[in-house]
């Protein structure tokens, strides 16, 4: 799907199964990456941006390009840091996203709708989320509604190519949630400044468009203990 920049995408998400539900509403630009979208997701919602995620459209999974999409024939065509929102409501404007491990993620409901000129949609390039209603925080059984925890005005966005080029530094992940997610419980502050070292090398540059090639979590891990001193 091309990109119309001039058009805006109105998303509502939704914390499924809280009650009182648990939503906000969002205008973006359709040619926002499913990695930015993350990002815009953990920031209006509070998430603690701590572990996996993933997006279900169209009964097609788009994740992290790590090491479960090596088996697929075309990995970077389910990639976050290259899909975008435009190139999903080609063909649904209903998504699913889900934070967290598999067995225990929590889900949500993006419920999309494209505006044009005609719905008075302001051209501001930065992302804004616009309404919601009540807080939410993480439990053992999954996601919590707290009623009335709500304050628009705590919400901040950067600006559309800011957004972008933090979602694809890391595919949408903090340097330290990298490391986490290669480490498990175990960590050594040695290997953590090698590690994040080698993250940053791994960045793609801010004025490149396109993320780096793919290296995994587990890739990025390897190297880290092939480090000279690393495992001192």
């Amino acid at each position: 799907m091309a990109e119309q920049t001039t058009h805006r995408v109105d998303i509502r998400i939704e914390v499924d199964e809280t009650r009182p539900q648990v939503w906000r509403r969002v205008i973006v630009r359709p040619d926002l990456t499913l990695a930015a979208l993350h990002l815009i997701v953990q920031r209006c919602l509070g998430w603690p941006n701590d572990t996996q995620y993933a997006f279900l459209a169209a009964q097609i999974r788009y994740s992290l390009h790590d090491h479960d999409m090596m088996w697929r024939p075309h990995p970077r065509d389910y990639d976050v840091c290259v899909v975008t929102l435009a190139d999903i409501l080609a063909s649904t404007p209903v998504v699913t996203y889900l934070f967290g491990a598999p067995e225990r993620a929590i889900s949500h409901t993006l419920r999309c709708r494209v505006l044009t000129a005609q719905d008075g949609v302001s051209q501001d390039d930065a992302p804004r989320c616009v309404d919601g209603e009540h807080g939410v925080s993480r439990s053992a059984l999954g996601a919590r509604a707290h009623e009335g925890f709500f304050d628009r005005d705590e919400i901040t966005l950067p600006p559309h190519q800011e957004l972008l080029r933090q979602a694809n530094a890391s595919a949408g992940l903090d340097v330290m949630e990298l490391w986490a997610l290669a480490q498990g419980e175990q960590e050594t502050s040695a290997q953590q400044v090698v590690f994040e070292q080698e993250v940053r090398r791994w960045q793609a540059p801010v004025a490149r468009a396109m993320p780096p090639e793919f290296i995994s979590v587990q890739a990025l891990a390897a190297l880290v203990r092939q480090a000279p001193g690393a495992m001192e």
